[in-house]
């Protein structure tokens, strides 16, 4: 189910529940108006019962809808204001989906745009908001990769606004140092205009408002990521070549490191490494994060970024 169907649905349960609460009112001889509204209540359940057994989409697609000081009702947003929130939005799920592939470089512009874009397809009614989705040349029978970016960018915001802290701090130490500049862009955007925001995506809804706007706006500022790139000699103790995790032993007070492996490297070539060297010495490259807030470390976080036998590399 898209963002659009999941819109659809809340409209038809509205309107069932809104249905239903005239019905229990209705005068029992009213029999021309009973017979309407089950009328209409038997066409929102079969509605309903249709798209629970939609089959879901496989592309990705997001609401945005914004409420606050820019917002005139249903009416209209402020454009400086909506353009300027959707662009960074667009530049958030961009990086996230450069990030997951490996190809979110520390500086400079981001690569392949065509392949991370979002098209306004849509102006949402309701406070005020923009249906953003991906446009393929092609059907996907899987689930494409700027659709889990799109996810993850939901789950990043969310996190912000979070009351528990550690909700927060997981997901920082696992947030690249340009994706976290572009969420805290975000959240100033809207504090400084004294905005709120409400997404929804196929798998959940997230409203941000008032307290969570200012918690999420005070953790942004407060929160950093560095990002080092270290060489390493390790033993190879376990690879999951479809999910890109590795677990590695160094012989250094760092013991067993677990993370998630970039995906420049296929799931064929870790198996044909983990066949040949599972318990071996290997070397190669992690990419290491270290997060921090209020200039306390939060969390470490490893990307693998290559990896050699070390029979190979003398």
């Amino acid at each position: 189910m898209s963002a659009s169907r999941r819109l659809f649905k809340n409209r038809a349960r509205a309107d069932l529940a809104a249905a239903k609460s005239v019905l229990s009112r209705l005068d029992p001889d009213d029999y021309f108006g009973r017979a309407g509204l089950e009328g209409r209540s038997g066409e929102l359940e079969a509605n309903l019962d249709q798209l629970d057994q939609a089959v879901p989409d496989t592309f990705a697609s997001a609401a945005l809808f914004f409420g606050g000081a820019p917002v005139v009702g249903s009416v209209g947003v402020e454009s400086s204001f909506g353009g300027l929130a959707v662009n960074k939005f667009q530049d958030l799920v961009a990086k996230l989906y450069l990030d997951d592939k490996g190809d979110l470089g520390q500086r400079g512009p981001l690569p392949d745009r065509h392949e991370t874009t979002l098209h306004i397809t849509g102006v949402l009614k309701g406070s005020f908001g923009f249906l953003l989705e991906e446009l393929p040349a092609n059907g996907s029978l899987l689930e494409t990769p700027l659709k889990s970016a799109v996810a993850r960018a939901v789950q990043l915001l969310s996190a912000f606004g979070d009351e528990n802290d550690e909700v927060f701090d997981q997901i920082l130490g696992d947030t690249g140092a340009r994706t976290l500049a572009t969420a805290q862009d975000f959240f100033n955007h809207l504090s400084s205009n004294n905005a709120t925001v409400r997404l929804v995506t196929e798998e959940r809804e997230l409203d941000v408002l008032g307290t969570a706007i200012t918690r999420a706006t005070e953790r942004a500022l407060s929160a950093t990521v560095v990002e080092t790139e270290e060489p390493f000699v390790a033993t190879l103790r376990g690879l999951l070549p479809e999910t890109h995790m590795f677990e590695l032993m160094f012989s250094d007070e760092r013991g067993v490191v677990t993370g998630r492996v970039s995906k420049t490297m296929s799931a064929h070539d870790l198996s044909s490494v983990l066949a040949s060297n599972l318990n071996q010495q290997v070397l190669g490259r992690l990419k290491v994060r270290t997060a921090t807030r209020q200039g306390e470390m939060v969390r470490r976080s490893f990307i693998l970024l290559e990896l050699t036998p070390t029979a190979q590399a003398r």
